[in-house]
This record gives C-alpha cells, sequence and structure tokens, in this order.
C-alpha cells in the first residue's frame, strides 16, 4: 500500500521570501490561523503575529490584556518578539467617587497570573511592589500595563492612548525606577523604545498644577528616544526627576497644556528637534499661578529660539475653555509677538492661529508679509481663539477677534502680491475655519481661492468644527 504523503507548511511551498511578504499583509487572526497548519508555519509566524500589539478599550469592551500577560509569563520568549504596542481608545470617563460617577471598572485577574506576577515583582528592586501587587489583585489597568511593559525588552513603539493615561501612578513609579534611578533593575528598561505616544484628556476635576509630571518626565530619559507625544502639567517650579536628561536624539516633540514659562526647560535639551507641535490650552476653573489668561509670545518665542536652527516644522494650536459655570468665553491677553522667533527662523512649514501670528486685530502692525518666515513653503492658518475676547483697561468694555474675513482677504492679498521676491519658497496656503465663521461665505472664500490662481499659489479653505 503507498505511504500516503506527508502535509507541506506554507512555508515549504512558497518559500522564505515569499512568505514573508505573505505574512505582512494578514491580520492577527490570519497569522495565528496559519500559524495552526504546521509547526513550521508556528516558529516561522510567531515572530510576526507578537511583533504588533494593538487594542482598543471601549465602555463595553476591555481590551484582552490579562490573557496576553497569562500567555507571556507562561512562555516569556513571546515578549521578545514584541516591538510595538498601542493602547487606543479615547471614549471612557472616570471621575471622581464624590461626583457620584462610577469609578474605573476593575478587570479580572486569573489567580496563575497574580503568582506569576508577584514572583517577577518580588525580585525585581522596585520599592513599590506591594502597591503594584495590590493593584494588580484589584485589577486596575495601570497595573496590568504596567507588568505588560516590564516584560516587552524589545519594544520600540509605544502608544498610550486617553483612556489608558487616566490613571498612571504604578507606571509612573516603574519609569522612575527603570530610567531615573541607580538601582539594580531585573524588568524592562526599555534600551530600544524610540517613538512613545501619551495622550492625556484634560482633568476638569484637578487643576493642571504639576503633581503628574513625575509620572511622564521620565520618558525623555530614555536612551534612543526620537520622537515623543506628551501631555504635561504646569507646576509652579520646573523640576527634573533626576539628573538633566540627554535629549540629542529627539527630532519630533508634541507638548499639550504645558503654557510657555516652561517650554525653554524642554526645548533647551533638544539640539536636534525639527518637527514641534504645541498645545496651548487654558481653563479658568483651575487656581494657580501658571495658569493665566495671558499668552506670553515673547516667552514663547525665546523658548523656540534655541532651537531656531534645526526646527523645520512648526505647529500650535490654542484652546481656552469657558470654565465652570461661566456663560462666556475667558477674558484674554496676548504678550508681546512671536515675531523676534519667526524672522530669523528656518522654519519651512507652519500651522499657527491667527491671533498667535497676527494678534487679535490688525491695528498691532503684525502682517503677513512682515512677520511670516522667509524660509516657508506651507503656511496654514487656523481661528483658535476667534470666539474669545481680550481685556480693555477701562473694566468693563470687551473686544472681541478683530480679523474678520474682509480684514484678513486684504493682508493675504497685500502679501501674495509680493510673495515671490520676499518668500520665494511659498507654495501652499491653507485656512481652517471652525464654528462661529458664517461670515465666510461662499463670494468670500471664492475671492481667496481666485488669489491663489492670480498669484500661482495654491489655497485650501476647510472647515474644522473642533476648532472653538
Amino acid at each position: 500500500m503507498p505511504r500516503m504523503a506527508s502535509r507541506k507548511s506554507l512555508l515549504e511551498c512558497v518559500g522564505h521570501d515569499v512568505f514573508r511578504l505573505v505574512l505582512q499583509r494578514l491580520s492577527s487572526a490570519e497569522l495565528y490561523t496559519v500559524s495552526l497548519v504546521s509547526q513550521g508555519d508556528h516558529l516561522f509566524t510567531e515572530p510576526v503575529l507578537y511583533s504588533s500589539i494593538e487594542w482598543t478599550w471601549k465602555p463595553n469592551h476591555i481590551p484582552p490584556i490579562v490573557a496576553f500577560l497569562r500567555t507571556i509569563l507562561h512562555r516569556p520568549d513571546l515578549a521578545a518578539f514584541v516591538q510595538r504596542i498601542a493602547l487606543l481608545g479615547s471614549s471612557l470617563l472616570f471621575f471622581r467617587a464624590s461626583l457620584n460617577e462610577e469609578p474605573e471598572p476593575p478587570i479580572a485577574v486569573d489567580r496563575f497570573t497574580v503568582r506569576k506576577a508577584t514572583e517577577l515583582i518580588d525580585t525585581s528592586g522596585v520599592d513599590f511592589g506591594q502597591r503594584w501587587k495590590d493593584d494588580l489583585r484589584d485589577g486596575t489597568m495601570d497595573a496590568c500595563v504596567t507588568l505588560l511593559l516590564s516584560q516587552t525588552r524589545q519594544l520600540t513603539q509605544l502608544v498610550l492612548d486617553h483612556n489608558f493615561t487616566r490613571n498612571t501612578d504604578i507606571l509612573g513609579l516603574y519609569l522612575r525606577s527603570a530610567l531615573c534611578s541607580d538601582v539594580e533593575f531585573s524588568l524592562s528598561t526599555f534600551l530600544h523604545l524610540q517613538v512613545v505616544e501619551h495622550k492625556k484628556r484634560v482633568d476638569y476635576d484637578r487643576p493642571m498644577q504639576g503633581k503628574r509630571m513625575a509620572d511622564v518626565l521620565p520618558f525623555f530619559y530614555l536612551p534612543r528616544l526620537h520622537a515623543l507625544s506628551l501631555g504635561l502639567d504646569n507646576p509652579s517650579f520646573f523640576e527634573w526627576p533626576s539628573h538633566i536628561p540627554d535629549c540629542s536624539m529627539i527630532t519630533s516633540l508634541e507638548l499639550a497644556f504645558i503654557r510657555e514659562a516652561h517650554l525653554h526647560n524642554i526645548l533647551a535639551l533638544t539640539p536636534s528637534l525639527r518637527t514641534l507641535r504645541w498645545h496651548w490650552h487654558y481653563n479658568p476653573s483651575w487656581r494657580h499661578d501658571t495658569n493665566t489668561p495671558t499668552v506670553d509670545l515673547g516667552e514663547a518665542a525665546a523658548a523656540f529660539n534655541i532651537v531656531r536652527e534645526t526646527l523645520r516644522e512648526l505647529t500650535i494650536s490654542a484652546k481656552a475653555h469657558m470654565g465652570r459655570g461661566n456663560l462666556e468665553f475667558p477674558f484674554l491677553t496676548l504678550k508681546k509677538s512671536l515675531g523676534g522667533f519667526l524672522e530669523d527662523s528656518k522654519l519651512e512649514i507652519l500651522d499657527i492661529p491667527i491671533p498667535f501670528l497676527l494678534s487679535f486685530t490688525p491695528d498691532t502692525g503684525n502682517h503677513l508679509k512682515n512677520i511670516v518666515p522667509i524660509s516657508i513653503r506651507s503656511l496654514k492658518l487656523t481661528d483658535d481663539l476667534q470666539q474669545h475676547t481680550v481685556i480693555q483697561q477701562d473694566l468693563w468694555d470687551r473686544d472681541g477677534n478683530d480679523w474678520d474675513e474682509n480684514a484678513l482677504l486684504a493682508d493675504i492679498e497685500a502679501w501674495l502680491s509680493t510673495y515671490q521676491i520676499s518668500h520665494p519658497n511659498l507654495t501652499w496656503l491653507h485656512l481652517s475655519l471652525g464654528r462661529g465663521h458664517e461670515d465666510w461665505e461662499p463670494p468670500k472664500r471664492e475671492t481667496l481661492l481666485n488669489l491663489g490662481s492670480k498669484y500661482g499659489v495654491a489655497i485650501e479653505i476647510t472647515d474644522d468644527p473642533t476648532i472653538w
């Protein structure tokens, strides 16, 4: 009777190169199916299957973090394949118990995971081990995420979305131990981590006064960090958790909520910075000395000047809330301007609110033709703060943003009429309009677009409902 032919693996059928290309195009579920075909396929598929972990935490769905922890605690070799972790989701709202809202829902952590984690924590050398173990038994996402990261020594990219950054006490303690201390450490110290996104939602219950800075500043100590996105608080006094970090490899930086007074503390350490995104924020409900309605553009310009030789792309956004119980937008005032930085900068791409570039009124003398960097290729003007008002000296007199569509159209045309001499690299102008700009009716928009055709510059107008 003839012997039945043995079952060939997919790898044997197509070869290593083709097999690798196929794997790169498969979903996680498809990769798992392929790994079950044969032992050869299994061994070749595992590194790809575990290389990238992406989960989304939704109100009705807790990501399978405990199941994954159980797997890598049983087989630590699998954790070595993880290079990217993206923990996504921004739809959960957790508030203080005093507001009679639901707290963060606990996660069911099985006995095996708790036992293996306890063994690791007890031998790790951390001085917060008991708190970590207690939180793990209580099923906090913070403790579980910290355990996950502690096992991923080859991690190169980390994304923590809003749902995962609401409570990061344990992770903050871990980062300080791993990156800012000299203690012997048996867990991951993130030697290969290059890209970090740590997104934080505005917390209306707690003033962003600096109490959580210690949880995120350790990221600046990562030895191979190239790109960092953080939401930072505003302490009265800025202090690093350890020695001043070496941030010379950072080329891309995104900073949210931190005010202009503290920008220089960070930018002074980034001599290679090419891309900067700064999200200015003000909430009148908070009462502390770094949360003021005055935008000190002179101080911001001084900080930007530190990196003017390398910086090529600058994005600024601005948001001021009404605050609790207020019916009107807050008084705002601008101090000085960014002119001192922009004139000498080498920026090629600039995305900026109109008031930050031109102030709240054309009467100040700031105009596009004399304040836009001569090296600019792409300029995006946004109407952030369009609804807000500026303080006037005569008490109750309120003055709004005077850059209406007529004034802005006139300023743009005055600039474009001579841009080929003053700004020869300009190729694109983008105007982004938010809510409250009903004056920009179709005829006005058409007038602006026609200016682009007339002077040879691509012009785009978009409506962004997120701008207020």
